[in-house]
């Protein structure tokens, strides 16, 4: 779920679980349109709270962090590392599947575009 290209042309997705393989992973691959082949850079095992069969997404913060939601248990919103560790997580009560990450909500404020 969540397929898109990072800011820097990779490939990142939100690769559910299943009964086989119950941790969802965050993958990223490098594509290769001449050679027609794909390279993994990204395979980061999710611990299972942060796993689901179904519905989720993943953001690229920076290098090496991960903003996950997933729906298990009524749902979480996550920044994880490259290893999997939890950064900082909230407990949602409705489940949702998306999350995005914005980097500075009030940076319009800040440089004086917007007024209130």
């Amino acid at each position: 779920h969540s397929v898109y290209y990072t800011s820097n042309g990779e490939l990142m997705m939100y690769d559910n679980g299943s009964r086989e393989r119950p941790n969802s992973r965050v993958l990223s691959f490098r594509l290769d349109e001449t050679n027609m082949t794909a390279t993994a850079t990204v395979k980061v095992k999710l611990p299972l709270e942060l796993s689901a069969y179904r519905m989720g997404s993943v953001v690229l913060i920076e290098p090496g962090k991960y903003l996950v939601c997933a729906v298990r248990n009524g749902g979480a919103i996550a920044v994880v590392d490259d290893a999997g560790n939890i950064l900082w997580k909230v407990i949602l009560n409705n489940p949702s599947y998306r999350a995005y990450y914005i980097q500075d909500p009030f940076l319009a404020q800040k440089k004086g575009i917007a007024k209130g």
